[in-house]
């Protein structure tokens, strides 16, 4: 994966290249402005797919989730044979309880398909303030 990374962010510092020589041409052109708009687009959606592909909930952290579910279940198990008495609205209420828990933490996995959005634009107001010394915007554009 870090190689086709590597590939992609190749490819994109060329076409932006280009994208200088050409603005450097023709500034005020049309279709030359239309061509950095869509590159940094492109960078844009780049960004999100990398993020989306990089930051997950380790594996570690979901197996100790279900594990003290399991385990929850297990003594909630016992203590019910135990007292010899069946309690199915606590018992349902903390099975529900779990299991939603355990669904929002995958959910939270899901950078941009889950029901939980979380917004960014603290970071994008973030991005906005930091000047690059490279003559390019915070957006990429020239």
């Amino acid at each position: 994966m870090e190689r086709e990374i590597a590939r992609s962010l190749d490819l994109q510092s060329r076409l932006w290249q280009q994208a200088i020589a050409v603005t450097a041409t023709a500034p005020q052109s049309l279709p030359a402005y239309r061509f950095v708009a869509s590159l940094n687009e492109m960078n844009n959606i780049h960004e999100k797919l990398v993020t989306a592909l990089r930051c997950h909930v380790p594996g570690a952290v979901m197996f100790i989730l279900i594990g003290v579910a399991m385990v929850a279940m297990g003594l909630t198990g016992y203590n019910a044979g135990v007292a010899g008495a069946r309690q199915r609205l606590p018992n349902l209420i903390m099975s529900f309880t779990v299991a939603v828990l355990i669904l929002m933490v995958v959910d939270l996995d899901r950078l941009n398909r889950g029901l939980i959005q979380v917004p960014v634009q603290a970071l994008v107001d973030a991005t906005q303030g930091i000047r690059p010394s490279n003559g390019m915007s915070s957006d990429g554009i020239v």
